[in-house]
């Protein structure tokens, strides 16, 4: 009779203890995360488009939860042999830009003026590509080096995740 008293006195103590743990996962949140918890960090993404060889293309680029950034370099790589550099225009995120082509893209700047960070998301430039007229139809990738870096106005630099694009010729 005493086995049976202690095992259900152990069972009653479990099922207490199994009630109390479920209530302090649901009252703490530290329950399952879900997708739609999870923190998104700093984006850079550009947008593809489609084109003929010979034309002027736009492709923007743009951020998203900015966190504080005072400027950044975005080095942006295409198959040179395909696209030439036409120009860079400033967006709405950064107060200036100005640009440098290499043989692998094109490096832009951009940064505030002033000495604050910006959190603004949205457009940082717009890059226009000219399709060369020898482009031969095809999918072509442009994507955001590993060297791109963006900084605070501390000097401290930002963790940015990157997003490029694809551009088809027809």
């Amino acid at each position: 009779m005493k086995k049976s008293k202690n095992r259900l006195l152990i069972k009653r103590i479990c099922f207490v203890l199994s009630i109390i743990l479920m209530f302090s996962l649901v009252f703490t949140g530290c329950g399952v995360e879900t997708e739609t918890e999870e923190k998104i960090g700093t984006k850079l993404s550009l947008e593809g488009t489609a084109c003929l060889a010979g034309d002027t293309i736009s492709i923007p680029v743009s951020l998203s939860n900015n966190s504080g950034i005072w400027g950044a370099q975005i080095f942006i790589s295409y198959d040179t042999s395909v696209f030439s550099f036409v120009s860079c225009s400033n967006g709405e995120v950064f107060e200036m830009c100005d640009s440098n082509t290499d043989d692998k893209g094109v490096c832009i700047l951009t940064s505030q003026l002033g000495v604050e960070d910006t959190t603004k998301n949205g457009l940082v430039v717009t890059v226009k590509l000219k399709a060369k007229d020898t482009a031969e139809d095809g999918e072509y990738k442009i994507t955001i080096d590993e060297k791109t870096n963006f900084s605070n106005i501390a000097g401290d630099l930002k963790e940015v995740a990157f997003e490029g694009c694809t551009v088809t010729v027809k």
